[in-house]
Order: C-alpha cells, then structure tokens, then sequence
C-alpha cells in the first residue's frame, strides 16, 4: 500500500500517474473514447495534481478506475452472452458426434479452447463438457420417452459411441439407470 510504505511525495505521484497512463491505455486499446467515459475537459493529471492529499489522489484514481470498468463491463458481457448462444448452438448441431470435444467446439466457434473455457466458466458457472453432456441426457432422456429404441440405440444417437459409458453418464445425470428408465 502506498499510504502505509510512507513513499516521497514525488514517488507515489509517479506511481499513481503510472496506474492511471495504464487505465487510460486500456481505454484505448478497447477502441473507448475517454470523453465518453470521463466527459469532454478530462484532465486526469491536472486533476491527480490538484489533490492535496495521497489519499486523495488514490481515491480519484479508484474512481477512474471504476469508471473505467463500468464502461467496458457490458462489453464483456454481451460478448460472453454471444459465445455463449454460438457455442450452445454448435453443440445442439453437433451433439450426435461422438468425437466432440471441447476443442473441436472451440474451433466450431473459432475460438481458442482456453478462452473458450474460460467464457463458458465465467459466464455459465460450468465447464463445456458440462454443456455437451446436459444436451445428451435432455436428448436421450427425450428419444427414450418418444421412440422405442435400446439403450445402445440412444447411446449412438447422442454421441456416446461405448453404451455401458453411456449408461453410467445417464445414471449420473438422472439418478436411474437407462434401462430402468426405459422400463
């Protein structure tokens, strides 16, 4: 903390001029208009050399901060949403195949698999594997429901190419096995 260090007055104004170049860098880079975030007339280290005090000058820093982070927050989360619905909408297409995987989803979406984990974690609370298997036990719990098909016949339609896998997997997810299901 640079109130508790007891910096030179000289220092901690360059280190705190240095946190807010970095912000203002972000703005920039995230193609946001400063002006937009801060109003027209912003003079950040004008105004950071304005302050009388360290804990002033933090305090403004925090609030460019803040400001900073409710611009671009919305951003985030409209992007995430979209990754979201194509990545939902890769897996309602593709959920038959049994050789998905996370990275072949990623590059359904053209996305980077890590990235792609990462939106999914943040935005969803669960992994993509999650995903892929919810969509396989709705289906399968639907096609044992619609048709009369056996359990190896319901295992290759959803993408499980081993049925005794597959029948672990559904016991998991619904607490009953298949063929009790069926029954």
């Amino acid at each position: 903390n640079i109130v508790e260090k007891h910096l030179p007055t000289d220092y901690a104004y360059m280190m705190i001029s240095g946190m807010m170049s970095i912000c203002l860098s972000y703005i920039t880079e995230m193609n946001g208009n400063i002006s937009d975030i801060f109003g027209g007339g912003f003079s950040p280290y004008s105004e950071l050399y304005k302050k009388t005090s360290l804990n002033e000058c933090l305090a403004f820093l925090q609030d460019v901060f803040g400001k900073t982070m409710d611009a671009f927050q919305s951003n985030y989360s409209k992007r995430g949403a979209e990754i979201i619905s194509m990545v939902e909408e890769y897996i309602a297409v593709n959920y038959s195949d049994c050789e998905l995987t996370v990275e072949k989803i990623a590059e359904g979406v053209y996305l980077d698999s890590s990235y792609l984990r990462r939106i999914v974690s943040r935005q969803l609370g669960c992994t993509i594997s999650d995903l892929l298997t919810n969509v396989r036990m709705k289906e399968a719990k639907k096609l044992m429901e619609e048709a009369e098909m056996t359990v190896t016949m319901v295992s290759e339609k959803v993408g499980y190419s081993e049925p005794g896998y597959f029948s672990k997997c559904f016991k998991k997810y619904y607490g009953v096995s298949p063929k009790k299901f069926i029954c």
